[in-house]
């Protein structure tokens, strides 16, 4: 039998009143139980380690996504790395999966130059118009993350109801002692949880995330390693969805 809770009373005092009535064999609250951590089907996802070491499964067990997310992925040859990293499709039998498996990607191309470089107006509007154009997570794996520049579109980002990523660079380097406080700058951690050796760091990181020898996607198809905070900065950044995805509030 399922009984309810009286009011002024908790359902381990109730539990304790039943039992020393000797009438009943047990008494437990009937908790609402989840399944003990869901595991894709994804056939590399056992080689991905960034995942046993946020515990994804776990937090899949609550929510896997949802197609009302949309994450936005400033970027050039590389952002199909970055996306997978955020954003790859769960349990779809294929490939990798990503930090949330069922949400959308927006390809914000920021540059045209064959070396993969852009300039910081091109990331910084790319990131306010995806923001604006129904983004509500901004992932940018360029260095310069902390300009102040950045911090003025992600009060804009944050404005149109996003949130901006930016990875910290690889340089090894102190980051100077600046207040960032309307975007998240990631560094990024080896699989012992200490920090990559190339991963920039200082008052202005927010978080550190995996990206020494994380799996993702690779343009044309396949799947490969990479190491750099560019994609410590989307697994962060897919966690950040899950987060919008499991509350939009």
């Amino acid at each position: 039998y399922v009984v309810k809770v009286p009011e002024g009373t908790d359902e381990n005092e109730l539990s304790a009143f039943l039992m020393a009535t000797g009438d009943y064999e047990y008494a437990e609250p009937n908790w609402i139980l989840y399944p003990a951590d869901t595991t894709p089907n994804d056939p590399l996802f056992g080689s991905s380690w960034q995942h046993s070491r946020i515990d994804s499964a776990a937090a899949w067990d609550l929510i896997t996504g949802s197609s009302d997310i949309i994450v936005a992925v400033c970027d050039n040859g590389h952002g199909t790395f970055v996306a997978g990293c955020a954003a790859a499709i769960g349990n779809n039998g294929t490939g990798v999966v990503g930090a949330g498996w069922n949400l959308k990607i927006m390809p914000i191309r920021v540059t045209d130059n064959t070396d993969g470089t852009a300039n910081p107006f091109d990331l910084t509007q790319g990131a306010v118009w995806a923001a604006e154009h129904g983004a509500q997570i901004i992932n940018v794996s360029f260095s310069g993350g902390t300009s102040q520049a950045n911090q003025a579109a992600a009060l804009e980002v944050k404005a149109a109801g996003g949130l901006m990523f930016w990875a910290a660079g690889n340089d090894n380097s102190l980051l100077p002692d600046v207040e960032r406080p309307d975007y998240v700058i990631v560094a990024s951690t080896t699989s012992s949880d200490t920090k990559s050796g190339f991963s920039n760091y200082g008052p202005p990181v927010d978080v550190a995330a995996p990206g020494s020898g994380v799996r993702s996607t690779r343009r044309g198809g396949s799947y490969g390693t990479g190491s750099g905070t560019s994609y410590a900065s989307p697994i962060a950044a897919g966690v950040g969805a899950m987060i919008f995805a499991a509350n939009p509030d």
